[in-house]
Formats: C-alpha cells, structure tokens, sequence
C-alpha cells in the first residue's frame, strides 16, 4: 500500500472546538492541584500539592475557535509555597493535563499561605 504523510497541517476551528470539547467532558467533576518546584518528565506525584481545587461540571465554556475557558473556581490551600505548575485530573483522579503556571493558567497569587483562598484568575484550555 502507498503511504500518505500530512506536511504541515492545521486544525481547523471545527476539529479545535470538538478536541477542546473532549479535553473538558474529562476535566468535569475533576480536580487542579497546583504543585510546588520543578514538573516532573513523567508521572504525576500522588501528593504534595499545595491546593486542589475542585471543577465544576461542566468546567469550561464552550470552546470557541479551539480555545475554551474555565469557569470561575477557587479553594484553600492545604501547605504553603509558591506555585509552580498545576495538574488537571478529571473526576477519578487521572490525570489530562499538566502545565507551568502562568501563560494559560493564571492565578490570583502564585504565592500561598496555609489557608488562604487560591483562586484561579484565567485558564484556557486551547489547540489554536
């Protein structure tokens, strides 16, 4: 059989949207931990977290051009330190996604106290 490869494609708004659809159905009802110091290469720490904050269901907004947003949440922090990188768990525990605070995820303060309410002032979940 001859074989195809794609050279430099592009997802379009339609398949976007539908990814960043499928993204947020497995972040609902799930957690965002914010961890403290370097993220590691692989596999997620089982604690250790500075606060988990609980999603909603639904989590996001409708996606629109591949980009969707979360929805307003917010807990308090259970150890103190500065927030370096997060991951995104859905309902069960597993994780999706994780990332580097900052750029997408933004926080009203990286630093934490024990205690105090971390809320999350933006997150976009996006393929554009």
């Amino acid at each position: 059989l001859p074989r195809f490869q794609m050279t430099d494609p592009r997802l379009l708004p339609l398949a976007a949207d539908e990814a960043v659809r499928l993204i947020a159905r497995l972040l609902a009802g799930g957690y965002l931990r914010l961890y403290p110091g370097e993220r590691p290469e692989s596999g997620m720490p089982d604690s250790g977290w500075l606060v988990e904050i609980p999603l909603g269901s639904p989590a996001f907004q409708e996606p629109a051009d591949g980009v969707a947003e979360l929805f307003p949440v917010s807990a308090k922090a259970s150890l103190a330190g500065v927030a370096a990188w997060y991951s995104a768990v859905s309902a069960d525990g597993t994780p999706v996604l994780d990332g580097a605070i900052g750029g997408s995820l933004v926080l009203n303060s990286a630093e934490i106290a024990v205690g105090a309410d971390v809320s999350i002032a933006a997150w976009r979940v996006g393929l554009r």
